[in-house]
């Protein structure tokens, strides 16, 4: 409606000084009064244009402020490395350690114990007599399981002591089968890489397997160990507890790489293909940063880090599946698998409003109050 008005005063304007202008041609003169009507109207005019230009500029003020706004949420760059917490069920994880550290607790109650990747077993025998000494052929290793069984009212016991790890080496713990068995395998990832021997301490009837298919059973009256000497290539252990499995592992273990998937072979005609299956069962993502913002993942969604550092809080193997809390710092952070992985990493905006949201707060205030004065200096100012 208004720009309507502005045009017929436009055209009302022009069209009285065509006239004029034709009677200028016409008598040679025009009267004061004519002129002072054409000053008027053109004053008019300008002063309907420029309020039409006023009344448009807080709107164009809170678009350009908006087009901002989002411009540096859009733009903003996101962080190299965020902190988080992890809160989470899974059926494997793997990590490598950061430092020297025991990784099982001594004295962990199972009723069985399976050893693989040993360089040399050292075997007690119940009847007396030398150590069973087994020692792997060059370049070759041996295993061996160890299973508690019962004659009649004596019931035997096996328990896992004294597994330490050095740093760089490389720990995947899976759930392999029914209720409380679990597989942990250990290996270098640097070249100078070792694992210390650990042991088994055993007493009463025992079976012992070998990996040559050997089978003894033993009983055992006084407390023995079997030492196990890992090759330089790793090991693996197979173990299934004897009951809850709250204290297997200690708190606060130091860990770099934390990998939270499977990798699973395909054939696709000739050709073998690894491929990434997340092990996560369920839990919680926490961006520490962003106020313990948290974030729900679903059961089988793939969490990939290029890299990641930290402690984990708590690691508990509870029924068939492992109970992780991790608290660290992550680089590369993404979910989804294929070619088009979505970034999880917080921008620099996020993290800013995270940390300081009171005074991004009162800085979002003192702007909107500046562009609120000058809307009204615009609406004040004469003409």
């Amino acid at each position: 409606m208004r720009k309507s008005k502005d045009r017929q005063l436009r055209r009302l304007l022009h069209s009285r000084l065509g006239v004029i202008r034709d009677k200028a041609i016409s008598d040679g003169e025009i009267s004061d009064g004519q002129l002072e009507e054409i000053e008027r109207l053109a004053r008019l005019s300008e002063i309907s244009r420029t309020a039409a230009i006023r009344r448009g500029r807080p709107l164009e003020v809170l678009l350009f402020g908006a087009l901002i706004v989002c411009a540096i949420a859009v733009l903003s760059p996101r962080v190299k490395e965020t902190e988080i917490d992890l809160d989470l069920s899974l059926s494997q994880v793997s990590f490598v350690s950061s430092q020297s550290q025991t990784l099982v607790h001594d004295s962990i109650e199972l009723t069985s114990l399976g050893v693989s990747g040993l360089r040399e077993i050292q075997a007690p025998q119940s009847k007396g007599g030398d150590v069973d000494r087994v020692t792997a052929p060059e370049g070759g290793e041996e295993g061996m399981s160890l299973s508690a069984i019962s004659d009649g009212n004596n019931h035997g016991s096996v328990s896992l002591s004294g597994l330490a790890i050095d740093p760089d080496t490389n720990v995947m713990l899976r759930s392999v089968g029914p209720l409380r068995q679990y597989q942990i395998a250990l290996n270098g990832t640097s070249p100078n890489w070792s694992l210390s021997d650990f042991r088994a301490d055993i007493l009463g009837p025992v079976h012992f397997g070998f990996s040559n298919g050997g089978e003894q059973k033993h009983d055992f009256i006084t407390p023995k160990s079997v030492q196990f000497t890992p090759t330089a290539r790793g090991t693996e252990l197979e173990v299934s507890l004897l009951g809850p499995s709250e204290s297997v592992f200690p708190n606060n273990l130091a860990a770099k790489d934390l990998a939270l998937f499977d990798m699973n072979e395909f054939r696709e005609r000739d050709a073998s293909l690894l491929h990434r299956v997340s092990t996560i069962q369920s839990g919680t993502l926490y961006f520490v940063e962003l106020n313990d913002q948290a974030r729900k993942l679903r059961r089988g969604e793939l969490i990939t880090f290029t890299q990641c550092r930290g402690v984990i809080n708590s690691l508990h193997l509870v029924g068939s599946h492992i109970e992780l809390r991790f608290h660290g710092w992550a680089q590369g952070m993404t979910t989804g698998s294929g070619e088009s992985p979505r970034s999880l990493m917080p921008n620099r905006l996020e993290v800013l409003r995270g940390k300081h949201g009171v005074l991004l707060l009162m800085a979002s205030v003192i702007s909107l109050s500046g562009m609120i004065a000058t809307v009204l200096r615009w609406f004040r100012s004469p003409v």
